[in-house]
């Protein structure tokens, strides 16, 4: 009788012994390996979304004339500044970047706290500043008529 009772018992073993030989047939590392290599491709394509200069991607990743980090790429040599045309032919010799401050009385044209496009921390009246003069500056560029 202690026979019939171990034939059970030896058969529901079997497809256990069978079921742990071909688990440990499995290559385990090889789907981690895959699942490492994919995880490690996306951290790459996302750190190279953020650190690519956004106006050389938007261009279809031409080297831009106007990115600083590829300034060292540029073939042609030339270090000379290159003056900026303001609104096209038109603007004759108007040069933003050539000016001075002068003094205008229609200004401020806005109240630092209202302004939500200046971060807290050029907001100098909220930090601390009791005077307003400097608010009544504006730049005026050289060969620029804007008005006042």
């Amino acid at each position: 009788m202690s026979k019939h009772q171990s034939q059970p018992d030896l058969d529901e073993t079997m497809p256990f012994f069978e079921a742990f030989k071909k688990f440990k047939r499995l290559k385990l590392f090889e789907p981690y390996l895959g699942v490492l290599g994919f995880f490690f491709v996306t951290v790459c394509v996302i750190f190279c979304f953020f650190y690519l200069d956004y106006r050389a991607v938007a261009k279809g990743f031409r080297i831009s004339a106007q990115s600083e980090r590829f300034m060292w790429l540029q073939t042609n040599g030339s270090t000379e500044d290159q003056r900026v045309e303001y609104l096209g032919e038109e603007g004759g010799d108007c040069d933003l970047s050539q000016g001075d401050w002068v003094w205008d009385e229609s200004y401020p044209l806005y109240e630092s706290k209202n302004c939500r496009f200046l971060d807290e921390g050029f907001r100098c009246s909220e930090n601390g500043r009791r005077d307003f003069f400097y608010t009544k500056w504006r730049w005026q560029p050289k060969g620029c008529n804007f008005p006042g």
